[in-house]
């Protein structure tokens, strides 16, 4: 179970690698979502109006169906009757390495040909009008999500947030068991017993998708242990913190939500007494979210 968590987090992610960016060609024209959107060869026989640009890319050696689909939810979203293919193309990735904080080591990323589909999403002139009297502004939006990292530490994570536009707040509360690499002198068997994070994102591409910048305030429980002792030594702390992520819709209801944080410590004891040895809390600690969760 150790390790199952995150190979089965690593098998979503590459499942959920496909994206479609959209383009419209004029961005006053809004249209309500549409419930079906069908795939045609060629421009349909009857009047029709081109209302955004799509390009679908997906993961290494990923079939075309799966761009297709991608390519189709996203133009649901737009209002579209129909999407148009128009070029289907491939661009070289090569292989590399990236640390996984979650099994403790660097994982390989396969190298090969990354599919790339482009296309048009267009209305037919006939359902035109009325979606867009039926267009309604985005109202407040939000969601929830289960975060893997702690779980992988022997702990829980969870946020919850809600947005609008480009801005939204997150909520979110965790606890693990430090890991020992963190720790010396000594010591041993930390615990960050609770954790409480608030923080606001914005998202300088896109609403409430893609990536964005994260700042806010946390507090700490913590705990610590020493060998040779039974004695625990505990403090707390308040920190500012400043991060990046990335936010990547999975269809209309689901998500992921990745992201990594650098913790300032504003208010805290400067040492704490653990069985008669001081140990000396960070000034500065990482911290880092990857969870899959819903949309409400």
């Amino acid at each position: 179970m150790k390790h199952a968590l995150p190979l089965l987090l690593a098998a979503v992610l590459l499942s959920a690698c496909t994206r479609t960016d959209a383009v419209r060609m004029n961005d006053s024209s809004r249209y309500a979502p549409s419930q079906y959107v069908d795939v045609l060869n060629g421009p349909p026989s009857q009047p029709y109006e081109v209302i955004s640009l799509l390009e679908s890319r997906g993961a290494v050696g990923q079939s075309l169906p799966a761009l297709l689909e991608s390519m189709r939810d996203r133009a649901k979203r737009l209002g579209a009757d129909a999407i148009i293919p128009t070029e289907e193309r491939s661009q070289y990735q090569a292989p590399g390495f990236v640390y996984s904080t979650l099994i403790g080591g660097y994982v390989s990323l396969p190298g090969g040909e990354v599919p790339i589909l482009r296309g048009y999403a267009i209305i037919y002139e006939v359902n035109r009008t009325a979606r867009a009297s039926a267009y309604r502004e985005p109202g407040i939006s939000g969601g929830a999500a289960v975060n893997a990292l702690p779980f992988a530490l022997g702990g829980y994570g969870a946020e919850a947030w809600a947005g609008k536009g480009r801005l939204r707040g997150v909520g979110e509360v965790y606890g693990f068991d430090t890991p020992q690499a963190f720790l010396r002198d000594g010591f041993t068997d930390g615990q960050v017993e609770s954790a409480i994070r608030v923080t606001g994102d914005y998202f300088f591409l896109r609403d409430l998708d893609g990536p964005y910048f994260s700042t806010g305030l946390e507090y700490a429980s913590n705990s610590v242990g020493r060998e040779g002792s039974t004695e625990r030594g505990e403090w707390d702390s308040f920190f500012f913190s400043a991060g990046a992520g990335y936010l990547l819709p999975i269809g209309s209801n689901l998500h992921i939500d990745a992201r990594v944080a650098l913790n300032a410590r504003l208010v805290g004891e400067s040492e704490v007494n653990v069985g008669g040895r001081q140990f000396v809390p960070d000034d500065a600690t990482p911290a880092a979210f990857i969870g899959i969760g819903a949309n409400f």
